[in-house]
């Protein structure tokens, strides 16, 4: 957990310097997270380290991931294979 709060603080800094580099304020964007929990604590970790308040950003619930089970993984031409059946269903 603390390696993945770094690793967000360190994008947040690159992206700082990207901006910087390009002439660009990080305040004129929109920040979109999903609203799963270390999604947020993500954004507001890179929010933080471009100068930005943690709370500045939108969250739309069609970024949140799924979970696809026992197909997790697989490609469609595999779940098929594997469970043609079912998915005809």
């Amino acid at each position: 957990i603390q390696e993945g709060r770094s690793q967000a603080l360190q994008c947040g800094t690159i992206l700082q310097e990207l901006f910087a580099r390009n002439g660009r304020a990080p305040a004129d964007l929109v920040y979109v997270s999903s609203p799963l929990v270390r999604a947020t604590e993500t954004m507001e970790l890179v929010r933080a380290a471009l100068g930005l308040p943690a709370a500045g950003y939108q969250v739309d619930t069609r970024l949140a991931e799924i979970a696809f089970g026992d197909w997790e993984g697989l490609t469609y031409e595999d779940v098929i294979k594997r469970d043609g059946d079912v998915v005809a269903r």
